[in-house]
C-alpha cells in the first residue's frame, strides 16, 4: 500500500473529541468487486452506541436476497477504536431455498490506531489493511486499500411537543 498522503499523517496521533464513529450511519454504496451497489440494491444500518455495534446489510443480486445481521461491542479512546462481533447470522434467500449461517467473521476484536486526516478522523488495522476513515457525516469502509462500504451518519430529527 503506498503511504503517499497518508506518511504525512501515520505518525500523528489525534486526540479526537468524542468517539467520531458513534453514531448511526445508512449505507449509501457497496463495492462488490469492481460494481458499485447503491439502495435499494444494496441497504444497511450500522449503529455504533454505548458500547454496542449493531449491523444490518442487504443485498440484492438477481433474485437472490443476502442478509446480515451482527451485533458485538466496541471501545474508543484519543487514539484507538477496536469493535468485534459476538454474534453474526448471514441469511440467503434464494426463489428455491433460504440458508442460514449464524457465526462470527472474526475471532478477536480488530483493533485500529486512530491518525488525523485533514478535518477527519482515519483509522487503521493490521497495517492498514483495514481502514475505517470518518469525515464529517461520512463513514468509508476499505480493505486493501479499496473502498467496501460508504455510510452517511442518520441526524436524528427534533420532535416537537
Amino acid at each position: 500500500m503506498a503511504h503517499s498522503a497518508q506518511a504525512d499523517t501515520a505518525d500523528h496521533v489525534v486526540a479526537a473529541a468524542g468517539q467520531p464513529m458513534e453514531g448511526t450511519w445508512r449505507l449509501v454504496a457497496q463495492r462488490i468487486g469492481e460494481e458499485v451497489l447503491q439502495p435499494p440494491q444494496a441497504e444497511g444500518f450500522l449503529r455504533v452506541h454505548d458500547g454496542v455495534v449493531l449491523l444490518q446489510l442487504r443485498r440484492t443480486v438477481g433474485d437472490t436476497l443476502f442478509e446480515y445481521y451482527g451485533s458485538g461491542g466496541y471501545s474508543g479512546s484519543a487514539d484507538r477504536f477496536s469493535y468485534g462481533y459476538d454474534r453474526m447470522v448471514w441469511v440467503t434467500r434464494r426463489p428455491a431455498r433460504v440458508t442460514v449461517l449464524d457465526t462470527i467473521p472474526f475471532e478477536a476484536s480488530r483493533v485500529f490506531q486512530a491518525h488525523s486526516v485533514g478535518s477527519g478522523v482515519r483509522y487503521e488495522a493490521d497495517s492498514g489493511h483495514y481502514v475505517l476513515e470518518v469525515v464529517g457525516d461520512t463513514l468509508k469502509y476499505s480493505e486493501a486499500g479499496a473502498w467496501v462500504r460508504r455510510w452517511i451518519r442518520v441526524r436524528p430529527t427534533r420532535s416537537r411537543p
